[in-house]
């Protein structure tokens, strides 16, 4: 099986990012490629944040990650590197709770990773619900 090429537009979802240590609020976007079979799987990944102190690793490491998505070929390969950087730790900014649960990240990149299970989690969900009609 070959990457699949990236159709002209995605959809996607964005997500708030709250971190202790950043004052202002991280934006997550999420875009998913359908694939052959109907079900959707994440493409790209891109950030915007006024925290133009941490912007520029954060843009530069998801730009590798969705360099890596777009030649992940199975579910397998998808939850293993999300589960990459779930397991990441930022030494600068440390480790927290994410704001509202009780899920403790390892820092930023970290919580992106918590951040890309939710929206594979929600996706297959999704896809699920669409399958059974």
């Amino acid at each position: 099986m070959s990457a699949i090429e990236r159709p002209a537009v995605l959809t996607g979802a964005t997500y708030k990012l709250r971190s202790p240590h950043i004052e202002h609020a991280i934006y997550v976007t999420i875009n998913d490629i359908v694939l052959p079979d109907g079900r959707r799987r994440i493409r790209e990944c891109f950030v915007n944040s006024k925290a133009v102190e941490d912007i520029a690793w954060m843009t530069s490491a998801l730009r590798e990650l969705s360099h890596n998505l777009a030649r992940i070929e199975t579910d397998v390969e998808l939850i293993d590197k999300i589960e990459d950087w779930k397991k990441s730790f930022d030494p600068r900014n440390g480790s927290y709770k994410i704001p509202g649960t009780d899920v403790a990240c390892l820092g930023i990149q970290s919580h992106i990773g918590f951040i890309l299970e939710a929206h594979t989690n929600r996706t297959k969900k999704e896809d699920a619900l669409k399958f059974t009609v």
